[in-house]
């Protein structure tokens, strides 16, 4: 960690009243997740961190954010006015984890020459900041969406396995492992080609439909049901995941009609994996 510390106090190129501030979020995502170590070390000593200028803001507006990580230009941006004594870990530790997941052609589970996975990335990314402040009912409301869409996605492949392939091996990896996992049939491209449409319409144009939410959930959860659970308590906690996750996304407490058939057809398949008899709801 003290050559970490180095580099951030050498660079001239961080504002200088940023410099503790940094130096104590990276400690806490090194701590939490050493694995960000490697990309952290790597892309901390030429990077630029600076406060946001009004032009920045002009621009930052218009896809609805307040600070952006450039991860070809290695540039941070951080607009000063969000950086108060309760927030400034929040959103130094998420874009600093953008820092420490890029790697080559990948931002974590973005892949910046095809500018696919950002759901994923972005939900992932912001999971993992409030697991390091361990303030799960806090964050980025606009990612609620993208943090409930990794948390199924842990029902395909572990969580631990997508923390290893968030900071090492990228989009790339994720599918290599969705198709171990799932099969080589699967939903996974065009899962994410909706998904990450919904995520753009939400996050960054601030426009709510559910055209694209439908198309991917209907994907999504077809492909869980090809997996092959290791036991009837995963399959019944999978199905109970499932459901909450529809309500979530949709903030119902009902399943919407656009996607019933889809679940009942989801819930028979999981239910004929039982082994155990005379279950009929969960």
């Amino acid at each position: 960690m003290d050559d970490i510390i180095k580099i951030i106090n050498k660079n001239p190129n961080i504002d200088i009243d940023l410099k503790d501030k940094i130096i104590e979020c990276v400690t806490l995502i090194i701590n939490k997740y050493p694995m960000s170590y490697r990309n952290l070390n790597n892309n901390l000593e030429n990077i630029t961190i600076r406060y946001t200028t009004k032009e920045d803001d002009d621009r930052l507006n218009k896809i609805n954010a307040k600070s952006i990580y450039n991860a070809l230009d290695n540039v941070l941006l951080i607009n000063k006015e969000t950086l108060d004594e309760e927030s400034y870990k929040h959103i130094l530790i998420h874009e600093l984890l953008h820092v420490s997941s890029f790697n080559s052609d990948n931002l974590g589970f973005e892949s910046l020459g095809a500018k696919s996975g950002m759901s994923f990335n972005e939900g992932m990314t912001e999971y993992l900041t409030m697991s390091i402040l361990n303030e799960y009912k806090k964050g980025f409301a606009i990612y609620g969406n993208d943090v409930n869409n990794i948390v199924l996605l842990s029902s395909i492949i572990p969580f631990q396995k997508l923390v290893n392939l968030y900071f090492y091996d990228g989009l790339l990896g994720l599918f290599e492992e969705y198709i171990n996992r799932v099969g080589s049939s699967n939903n996974l491209k065009d899962l994410i080609i909706n998904m990450d449409s919904e995520h753009i319409k939400r996050a960054r144009e601030n426009k709510f439909d559910n055209e694209y939410k439908d198309k991917y959930i209907k994907l999504f959860i077809e492909d869980i049901s090809k997996v092959e659970f290791d036991s009837d308590i995963k399959i019944q906690d999978t199905i109970r995941l499932v459901i909450n996750f529809i309500k979530n996304q949709y903030k119902v407490d009902y399943i919407p009609e656009t996607i019933k058939k889809d679940v009942e057809t989801f819930i028979s398949v999981m239910f004929g994996k039982l082994n155990i008899k005379g279950i009929k709801h969960v």
